[in-house]
């Protein structure tokens, strides 16, 4: 099963008939052979990409992003203090106290709340910019509403 020839002791060497041919990168003719490794170098691209046309993403995105990770953090946080204010839970956290009783985390919470529901109601109504005027002026009302009776 050795591909290398051998020895037959005069100096001569033998080949045993199963050697392994070398690898060309072209055929006989000089092609290239079919589905070489070589074929998607040199081969033409066949398809082009599309450049997108912007390079981030929208503002608003990213925005409902943000307030959505912050309303959750704003929800366990809630969770865990209320929880703690009932002696339910094994350990105490002081600053976890702390936030579940502060008069901003519940503002801000429910800010965030207002500007995804305010927002993928702007995006239901089909976005502008009057309607997202008229969107934000809602918002600050219930809002104003919200901070007085707290």
């Amino acid at each position: 099963m050795d591909p290398l020839p051998s020895s037959n002791g005069d100096g001569v060497e033998e080949s045993r008939g199963n050697e392994i041919p070398q690898w060309t990168d072209t055929d006989e003719e000089g092609e290239l052979p079919p589905h070489s490794p070589l074929e998607s170098v040199f081969a033409e691209p066949k398809e082009t990409f599309a450049i997108p046309s912007h390079a981030y993403y929208p503002l608003l995105d990213t925005l409902r992003l943000y307030a959505g990770w912050l309303l959750a953090w704003y929800f366990v946080i809630e969770a865990l203090g209320s929880y703690q204010y009932l002696r339910r839970l094994p350990f105490q956290l002081s600053a976890l106290d702390g936030l579940f009783r502060s008069l901003l985390v519940i503002r801000l919470s429910a800010a965030a709340f207002l500007f995804l529901l305010l927002s993928t109601v702007h995006c239901m109504l089909g976005r502008g910019i009057a309607k997202g005027i008229i969107l934000t002026l809602v918002g600050i009302v219930l809002l104003g509403v919200f901070v007085a009776n707290t």
